[in-house]
């Protein structure tokens, strides 16, 4: 049985390239990174590499004591069986299993196995790669614990959440949706959102904002419409929507809904109010004005020009502490006031006397509105001027306001209890006060509010803190009813006049419920992975969770009661400020942000919602996630994209990307150019139906692609093809089969090199040859300097460059297929030299340009000793890896000359680039000296030096001391030459000496100006 099961194995592994050579096996175990175990028929385990050790935990001389049923716990409940493994691994060449694998420490893990039967020196082996998945399994579960997180999340959230298929049928509908709508979800779910919930006259206007968003692919977007519910009512839903993919296929629109029907209304109200105030300012009966906060009169209505005699160009943009018709003493008084009122302490309304221009003295009583912001730093403050004489009718105004007060305490939603503001005895207490204590009021009344607060809370201390010091302030306490029940409250305390009195009054809001809500609240969030806030709303931290192994975790009491600004950078705090203030209308704000934590750069996505209890702003919640990967992968992305991009698009080749079937997925701008299309007539079009090629050159595009198909490489093959005008061609066809990392075909890459141009030049070379041949003796030594030329370039210049930088570049960044270190390196040092052949070219183009006297030359002035420091670093690579020191003494007080710049660089970096290049040991060195009105450059090194017989022909075009093909040192041969050319158009002169074996010295001088 085991000779027939080796003939049928040596069988298929010689199909599939499987049968190794001891050499080959040792070469794959010491090379390769992943778990790798070979065991015989016996199940005896032979040999393991050091991953396999690393995971399993035993060393070689363990395991091999050790049979490999015994490593393996189980094959999902089926015993492990070699012979069956055997079996399996025959029939399908390479077979793919799961085994828990059974590590020293017995502990195990989920391993994912590529078992392939092998024969080596010793006969039939099992060969088993081993891939770790425990991990991705682990994954696996995460990733559907947070869908259904998320799906929990979108069912009971506070928000109407619906998801919009692409005709707009619903998708999902929860639960809050139900509540605002009245239609359960089993009514409305597969029918179409618009036809149920839009009004019918609405209907076409959403249809178009509907198809807009679809077509648009918007990501997110805002929208506001009235929608109908079940029992006929209309709501004005404002929606955050957001534009859904999978796979980049359209899967539907999450909307999430705010109904905002009573906040328009609120909203309308306060503009209509607004107007209001401004006709009321403007032709109250009393004197108004508005004052900034340095005192400034801002506006003032008709009625102060009126009383006072004075116009507008005598009032506004006064100060207020300066007016014309106020005396010294009044204006001292007006000034004391403000200030007070500016450090936040409350003023009483105050008398003072007025002069108007007739001469007439009045009385008028000022009271001011002050304005803070969130620092209780003074915005602004609206002052109104009441004359005296309407005190009495202010008086009778104020008994009546009086009674007002007695019937709204009394009618008040939330416990209020008015104390002495001495002794904090309850003097009064409310309907509201009674029912919450369970006391009656004359039980109440005449007890110390401390006895209401239970033992040791800090509210009964805060609050006779803020009456005694007069400040009206929030607090959070305990209280105990008459049945001893604790209940939690939110306490408004302040101090109120009566009848020239002053009382305590405590408004006590029963929060037992938030508190429930708020602790459920609370254990949710601290189950999150992200980080979470939440503030009140003066923006003071009230909550905080991290995971505790996050870089960002600290101690919660490190925030508690804190504002951003006092725990962190100043541009957070800007970009808080910013969302918080979105947050207060009600909306849901996004910002990114960077942070570099204990020497580490991250990114983090802030979320900041709302909170509003009772349609009243209570603070809002920020849930923070780090987003450095995502962001690094975005930026790799894009910067990959477009490198592919501008090499594809830029590459003087024409190059087209075939799929399976021949079809065009791709080409660019030069292969349109060469066949004659445009890239729309030729885009997803079957390359052999567009009459580019006759019936021969059909057929030979189908072979020649069919052996790339079979992973033969096949040679640039010639032919012709057809343009779009009929016009005849010579084309070279270059393919290459492009693959994923895995191996699988994704299409052909094609180039096209046109040569027909290059064909007609060839044959009229050809034909110029006979025509000129008779001048042969002529040219002769101008052939011999040709031969010279072909040698050296022979062995600078193999094969076209662009190309091979494209491809190296393709290369690279691995879209050709995924490539591993070894051949990295290969392909960046096909790069290096690439780049060389390139720059190498250049330098022969530029001959011509100089020859020619083509070149422009632009003047400048510049420091010559930073010119040499620049020339030195740039050649580092040059010496730095030889025995070489580079001397280089720079002129005490620099000389700054007017020359063109470049092109000096370009005569003393051949010069310095020639040294090192003949320079072993010994030193380069650099020499400067001024001689009159000339600059006088010398580069001296210690090289090989020149013999007399050469010397005549050191500045000859492509002379090289050794011009053979085995020749030593590098280079073209036109660096001297092209020197020279540039030093003569910069009136100046080039010299050298030099002797065999001991070195040389070139000599540059040109003009200082």
């Amino acid at each position: 049985m085991c000779i027939n099961y080796k003939k049928m194995i040596e069988k298929k592994n010689i199909e599939l390239g499987l049968i190794l050579k001891d050499d080959d096996y040792k070469t794959l175990f010491k090379n390769n990174s992943q778990a790798m175990i070979i065991h015989n028929l016996k199940g005896e385990i032979i040999d393991i590499n050091e991953s396999t050790g690393k995971m399993l935990g035993y060393s070689k001389d363990e395991i091999k004591k050790i049979k490999i049923e015994n490593i393996i716990k189980k094959e999902f409940g089926v015993k492990f069986n070699i012979i069956n493994l055997l079996k399996k691994t025959v029939e399908k060449g390479c077979l793919k299993l799961k085994f828990e694998f059974l590590k020293k420490d017995n502990s195990s893990f989920l391993g994912e196995v590529d078992a392939r039967a092998i024969i080596l020196s010793n006969g039939l082996n099992v060969l088993m790669l081993i891939d770790n998945i425990t991990e991705q399994k682990i994954l696996q579960e995460n990733i559907q614990k947070e869908k259904d997180f998320s799906q929990k999340i979108i069912f009971s959230a506070p928000n109407i959440i619906v998801g919009l298929g692409i005709n707009s049928e619903i998708l999902i509908f929860n639960n809050f949706a139900e509540k605002l709508t009245g239609y359960k979800s089993s009514e409305v779910m597969g029918k179409k959102w618009i036809e149920v919930f839009i009004p019918k006259n609405e209907r076409d206007e959403i249809y178009k904002v509907w198809a807009g968003v679809v077509l648009k692919k918007k990501e997110y977007y805002t929208h506001e419409n009235i929608i109908v519910t079940k029992d006929g009512q209309k709501k004005n839903i404002k929606w955050n929507n957001t534009f859904i993919n999978e796979k980049n296929e359209f899967r539907m629109i999450l909307s999430i809904g705010e109904d905002v029907t009573e906040k328009n209304k609120i909203e309308k109200a306060l503009k209509e109010s607004e107007e209001k105030y401004k006709k009321i300012f403007d032709n109250a009966p009393e004197v108004m004005l508005l004052i900034s906060p340095k005192g400034i009169i801002l506006d003032v209505n008709n009625r102060l020009y009126e009383i006072s005699g004075y116009n507008q160009k005598e009032i506004v943009g006064k100060s207020m502490f300066n007016l014309p018709f106020v005396d010294k003493a009044n204006k001292e008084l007006i000034k004391n006031k403000f200030i007070q009122r500016g450090k936040g302490i409350k003023i009483e309304p105050y008398v003072f006397e007025i002069t108007n221009k007739k001469g007439e003295k009045m009385f008028f009583m000022l009271s001011g509105n002050p304005i803070f912001d969130d620092k209780k730093n003074l915005v602004k403050l609206y002052v109104t001027l009441s004359n005296i004489t309407l005190l009495k009718k202010l008086q009778v105004e104020l008994k009546e306001s009086e009674e007002k007060f007695k019937e709204l305490f009394n009618r008040m939603n939330d416990a209020a209890f008015i104390a002495d503001v001495n002794t904090s005895i309850l003097l009064d207490a409310n309907i509201a006060a009674q029912n919450l204590t369970k006391r009656s009021k004359k039980e109440l009344v005449g007890m110390h509010q401390c006895k209401l607060h239970a033992d040791n809370d800090e509210g009964r201390r805060v609050f006779k803190k803020n009456v005694v010091s007069q400040v009206s302030n929030e607090v959070e306490s305990n209280i105990i009813s008459k049945d001893g029940k604790i209940i939690p409250v939110l306490i408004t305390s302040s101090v109120i006049e009566l009848k020239g009195k002053k009382f305590a009054l405590g408004i006590f809001k029963d929060i037992s419920r938030i508190k429930k809500s708020e602790e459920k609240y609370k254990s949710t969030l601290s189950s999150m992975s992200d980080l979470v806030f939440v503030f009140n709303k003066d923006a003071k931290f009230t909550y905080y969770h991290a995971p505790k192994n996050s870089l960002l975790y600290s101690d919660p009491e490190y925030f508690f009661g804190k504002k951003v600004s006092q725990v962190m950078p100043k541009f957070l705090v800007n970009m808080f400020d910013s969302a918080f203030e979105e947050t207060k209308k009600g909306k849901i704000s996004e910002f990114e942000y960077p942070l570099k934590i204990k020497g580490v750069d991250m990114y983090f996505y802030a979320k900041l919602s709302p909170i509003f209890i009772n349609e009243e702003f209570n603070g809002c919640v920020a849930v923070v996630r780090e987003i450095t990967k995502l962001k690094k992968y975005e930026n790799d992305l894009t910067e990959s994209e477009e490198k592919f991009k501008t090499l594809f698009q830029s590459s003087p080749e024409a190059i087209i990307f075939l799929d399976l079937n021949g079809i065009i997925k791709e080409a660019n701008e030069q292969a349109c150019k060469v066949v004659g299309y445009d890239y729309n007539e030729i885009i997803n079009k079957n390359i052999l139906n567009l009459s580019l090629f006759s019936k021969k050159s059909k057929e030979l595009v189908l072979v020649k692609l069919q052996e790339r198909l079979k992973g033969k490489d096949n040679p640039p093959y010639e032919l012709q093809f057809i343009t779009k005008k009929g016009e005849a061609r010579i084309g070279i066809i270059h393919g290459k089969i492009i693959k994923d990392f895995k191996g699988k075909i994704l299409g052909d890459l094609v180039i096209i090199e046109d040569v027909t141009d290059r064909k007609k030049i060839e044959n009229d070379l050809i034909e110029s040859e006979k025509k000129f041949k008779k001048q042969f003796l002529y040219y002769k030594e101008l052939d011999e300097i040709k031969n010279d030329f072909v040698n050296v370039f022979s062995h600078e210049l193999k094969k076209p460059m662009i190309p091979i930088m494209n491809y190296s570049e393709l290369l690279l960044n691995n879209y050709l297929g995924e490539i591993d270190d070894s051949q990295k390196k290969v392909i960046l040092k096909i790069k290096k030299n690439a780049k060389k052949e390139i720059n190498m070219i250049s330098d022969i183009l530029n001959i011509g340009k100089f020859e020619k006297n083509k070149i422009k030359l632009n003047y400048s002035k510049f420091s010559i000793n930073n010119l040499i420091k620049e020339i030195i670093e740039s050649k580092s690579n040059g010496y730095l890896e030889k025995d070489i020191k580079v001397i280089f003494k720079p002129f005490k007080e620099d000389i700054w000359i007017n020359s063109d710049r470049i092109n000096l660089s370009k005569i003393i970096s051949n010069l310095f680039e020639n040294a090192l290049i003949f320079t072993n040991k010994g030193y380069v060195k650099i020499l400067l000296k001024k001689e009159k009105d000339m600059l006088s450059i010398s580069i001296k090194d210690t090289g090989i030096g020149i013999s007399k017989d050469k010397f005549d022909k050191i500045f000859t075009k492509f002379y090289q001391i050794d011009s053979s093909i085995s020749r030593s040192y590098e280079g073209t041969g036109i660096g001297l030459y092209t020197a020279k050319l540039i030093t003569e158009m910069l009136k100046g002169k080039i010299s050298f000496t030099s002797e065999l074996n001991k070195g040389s010295t070139f000599t540059v001088k040109i003009p200082i100006n």
